[in-house]
């Protein structure tokens, strides 16, 4: 699975953000190989009743939506057809599509098509305008899903019920940022669950965790959880149904069939 972990960047307004995008952009030097986690079998018996019949869609939160804001949108050429785009629940077309999650260093979602370009950035902006956090990405070598994880040693946790806009950028030239590459931006809000849902997930089997998460609506949380079984028996038919119907319950149907990309994860700059 690809893990981009990023680094905490000085504070810096989105009207310049907006404006030029004039942020530096480098790669790390080096690149570790991703642990793999494929020889931890989680215990996945189809003889064990009721875990095998766990339903993975997703219901929509019954909460406000976050602020509209311009939007950079989708600009620039990629040799996919499909663009480039921020994977969370798309339920409600009148509203900014948002996420939840419970955690403090959540885990984001893209599907980057296939591009020419060589360099992606993340970056992660509060509801003051600040860009809190960012960071710089070499791109996946094929077209897929990807999953960019907040560090605990590098990056402020999220507050407590509090919007923040996210961005991935393919850039088509890191030396002049002005009108070139394409992005897509998603929304997140970190929450505390309810003390029934709080109990639930401690009493949880890894199996169950999904069902939970998106049956609450959390959707970051419930994504990661069914990607961490799916990275120990990638192979099996009843995890990679429960992907297919938990991404069309969300109206990500379109990215259901993509593969998550395992690739690798850029030393700390």
């Amino acid at each position: 699975m690809l893990r981009f972990w990023l680094r905490v960047a000085y504070p810096l307004s989105l009207g310049i953000f907006a404006v030029a995008l004039s942020l530096e952009v480098s790669l790390a030097s080096s690149f570790a190989p991703q642990p793999s986690t494929r020889s931890q079998q989680l215990p996945l018996n189809p003889n064990n009743g009721h875990s095998w019949q766990i339903s993975q869609a997703f219901q929509p939160p019954d909460r406000g939506a976050p602020p509209r804001t311009e939007d950079l949108g989708t600009r620039g050429g990629l040799l996919s057809q499909k663009p480039l785009t921020v994977l969370m629940p798309d339920v409600k077309p009148q509203e900014p599509n948002f996420g939840l999650t419970l955690s403090a260093y959540p885990t984001f979602f893209a599907y980057i098509p296939e591009s020419s370009a060589e360099t992606g950035l993340f970056v992660l902006i509060d509801d003051n305008e600040q860009i809190v956090y960012r960071e710089s990405f070499p791109m996946p070598q094929q077209a897929g899903i990807v999953s960019i994880s907040l560090p605990h040693n590098a990056s402020p946790a999220l507050e407590m019920d509090r919007w923040y806009q996210w961005y991935v950028i393919v850039v088509d030239n890191p030396d002049h940022w002005s009108n070139n590459g394409i992005s897509n931006r998603g929304w997140i809000q970190r929450i505390k669950p309810n003390e029934t849902l709080e109990n639930q997930l401690q009493n949880a089997t890894p199996r169950e965790l999904p069902t939970l998460y998106a049956e609450a609506g959390i959707w970051h949380d419930a994504v990661a959880s069914l990607i961490t079984l799916r990275d120990a028996q990638p192979d099996n038919p009843i995890l990679i149904s429960d992907w297919k119907k938990l991404f069309d319950s969300a109206g990500l149907a379109a990215f259901s069939q993509d593969s998550v990309v395992d690739c690798c994860k850029a030393e700390p700059q």
